[in-house]
């Protein structure tokens, strides 16, 4: 019954972190990348700032899972911080459970701007703690009592992955509207253990995002493990073509 701003306050107190701390540490990381959007004057208006927020612990591992009101309570500084920059886009990203996103989700409905959850899954369409896709996107919107995600992603995932989940379809795979793709179809047990950047060549990768985006209707695309500026300019040359 602790108010979520406090429970969320008490944590990071008892890690040595206090909430100015945290509202700091995104108020620099927002002032330092809209400095970089007004270098652009003519094209900033097509800049979007992006805030990130990433699960409790490894999100290559789903053995700890928070409850919905855990992840709440503890993500709320956070999504409070960024949205009171005003930023353009929440994004959840690598959420390795449904009760870790949608604690998310609940916290961030309530700011009045967009926010997208992204999810790694796997070869058999499920995500990090084992719950299919389909059924984590049906939970989460029927479940969040403010506004839904704007859409859902594929994040940490390979673009190989992604077209194999896809050959399955379910009617709720429509709201998924990207990817942020690992460069190599290794598995995250794998890429975890990898002591160097493992990735496909760029043209080999992007000709496959840009496939996926042209038959989905994908709108975000982009580079997670491995991947490189040349990978990204590739997607980039491809969908100018």
């Amino acid at each position: 019954n602790i108010p979520t701003y406090r429970a969320s306050s008490m944590y990071m107190s008892a890690h040595g972190f206090s909430v100015n701390d945290v509202a700091q540490v995104n108020s620099d990381c927002y002032h330092f990348v809209d400095a970089i959007r007004q270098e652009f004057p003519d094209y900033k208006k097509n800049i979007f700032l992006i805030g990130p927020v990433g699960p409790k612990n490894d999100a290559y591992d789903a053995s700890t899972i928070l409850s919905v009101q855990e992840s709440q309570n503890y993500h709320a500084i956070q999504i409070e911080a960024l949205a009171a920059m005003k930023i353009d886009l929440l994004s959840m990203a690598t959420m390795p459970s449904v009760t870790e996103a949608l604690g998310c989700a609940q916290q961030a409905s309530q700011t009045g701007i967009p926010y997208t959850i992204g999810f790694i899954v796997n070869e058999q369409s499920q995500i990090l703690d084992g719950t299919y896709l389909y059924d984590a996107i049906d939970t989460i919107d029927n479940s969040v009592l403010g506004d839904p995600p704007l859409c859902y992603l594929f994040f940490c995932t390979h673009p190989s992955v992604a077209k194999q989940v896809l050959s399955d379809w379910h009617k709720e795979y429509a709201r998924i509207k990207g990817i942020k793709a690992n460069g190599s179809c290794k598995s995250v047990t794998e890429l975890a253990a990898s002591n160097q950047a493992l990735a496909d060549p760029p043209s080999q990768f992007a000709a496959t995002i840009v496939e996926l985006a042209e038959q989905f209707d994908w709108h975000m695309l982009g580079g997670c493990c491995g991947t490189s500026g040349s990978h990204l300019q590739t997607i980039a040359e491809f969908l100018s073509k």
